[in-house]
């Protein structure tokens, strides 16, 4: 123990008293063996001493009990009760179970409503035709005025008057033989260049896809017979019907010109019929020579006719026809050329190529018919 002195000085005097210091705890700083735990007082056994609390017991409890009690002994309270718990719940289950039907039934109730309302606007048996209705025609239409009205029947009347009195140029029916098709044009150039050298004829379409025509009768027996005379694995025949419709007079030559233009065409027409059945006739397997000698002063008159008419109403009718007008002539033309030379000489070469100049005839003669559409 080390004991220690203050010197107290009072008045006129001073005091040493002596001071004893406490006793200081001592700690085992030694390691228990067994455990290698350090100990420390109070950890072992030793008891606590829980000093009194004085007051109300009730304030001092946890805060959570006393929130608890505080809660329950107000007004309006709602407690959160266990799952586990043996009290019985006042009627909630049966109330929620309630309200689920209710919506349930009212859901399906007005999906019924929604539904017939829909089928009733729709389906009413009112007699008219279902396909002429519209998801709008339930709708109010605006009311349109009466100029409006009547001059919409007038345009109405001058469309029907148009097709019932329109003008019907000369109609031409064939077959053509069909024997390919081609996305690029060189290689259908290529395939008509071989063709040609092996003696027959053949004529590409302008425009893409590019198709490419070999022969060309007056019907599907005439057509049959090009087609088995080539030799190809596959042909097809596509039938032509041009001018079977009539056209507006609007854009035709007027009056007596109008008449000279049919009278061209019927001309072209009647030298494609003579022509077409002559080499069809001569292109078939094992057929005999055919001879031109009997029909040709009538294929001249009737070309000769015609190219010179040409010349004359090329100016009366529209521009975008002038182009085929010219066409149609030149395929004459070749007609009446490779028939000029079969009346010396017979070949079946000059028949291909006559059945060319047919081919390019028709095709022409087809986009003329088009432009007065």
């Amino acid at each position: 123990m080390t004991k220690l002195r203050i010197n107290v000085q009072s008045k006129g005097s001073t005091k040493r008293i002596p001071l004893t210091s406490p006793k200081q705890h001592s700690f085992d700083h030694s390691r228990d063996r067994k455990s290698s735990t350090l100990k420390l007082p109070g950890a072992a056994g030793e008891k606590r001493k829980h000093h009194p609390v004085h007051g109300n017991p009730l304030k001092w409890k946890s805060p959570l009990k006393w929130l608890n009690r505080e809660a329950e002994m107000s007004e309006g309270w709602i407690g959160w009760s266990s799952p586990y718990s043996r009290k019985k719940r006042n009627g909630r289950g049966q109330g929620s179970l309630q309200s689920v039907l209710v919506a349930v039934i009212g859901a399906v109730l007005l999906g019924t409503l929604l539904g017939l309302s829909i089928m009733a606007l729709f389906f009413s048996g009112d007699g008219t035709d279902i396909s002429a209705r519209s998801i709008d025609s339930h709708l109010q239409s605006v009311p349109v005025d009466e100029k409006e009205k009547e001059s919409e029947v007038n345009h109405k009347k001058k469309v029907s008057n148009s097709k019932s009195n329109g003008y019907r140029l000369p109609e031409l029916k064939a077959v053509l033989v069909q024997t390919g098709t081609f996305k690029k044009k060189s290689g259908a150039l290529k395939t008509v260049r071989e063709y040609r050298s092996e003696g027959s004829g053949a004529v590409i379409t302008e425009n893409s896809p590019y198709r490419i025509y070999r022969g060309i009768g007056l019907n599907q027996e005439e057509a049959s017979h090009l087609s088995a005379g080539l030799k190809e694995k596959k042909s097809y025949l596509k039938e032509l019907r041009i001018a079977d419709q009539p056209v507006p007079v609007s854009r035709l030559p007027k009056g007596k010109k109008r008449k000279e233009l049919t009278a061209l065409i019927q001309k072209g027409h009647h030298v494609f019929q003579i022509m077409g059945e002559k080499t069809s006739d001569g292109l078939r397997k094992n057929a005999s020579p055919v001879s031109f000698q009997s029909v040709w002063s009538e294929v001249i008159e009737h070309y000769s006719d015609a190219a010179q008419s040409a010349q004359k109403l090329e100016k009366e009718i529209p521009g975008e026809a002038r182009p085929y007008l010219v066409q149609m002539i030149r395929a004459l033309d070749q007609v009446v050329q490779n028939g000029q030379t079969s009346l010396k000489q017979s070949q079946t070469a000059n028949l291909w190529q006559i059945q060319e100049g047919l081919i390019r005839y028709a095709l022409a003669y087809k986009k003329f018919v088009q432009v007065f559409h």
